[in-house]
């Protein structure tokens, strides 16, 4: 993990603490990832991901178009 991937991941930590949502550590983890690294990030769960400024989604499940 990378020193800048780390600062943003501890502050990001104790916003969550901060806020009583520390379970979305992971998610967290998972996004913080794919922006400090200029990746996609693939989920089933854009929604809650397209919170996050400058982070590019693709959302992995089928659509059905009708």
């Amino acid at each position: 993990m990378s020193s800048r991937l780390r600062t943003l991941q501890g502050a990001a930590d104790v916003r969550l603490v901060r806020l009583g949502t520390a379970g979305r550590r992971y998610d967290l983890l998972l996004a913080g990832q794919a922006f400090v690294y200029e990746l996609t990030l693939v989920t089933p769960n854009t929604a809650e991901f397209s919170r996050g400024q400058g982070l590019r989604l693709a959302d992995w499940r089928p659509s059905f178009d009708v």
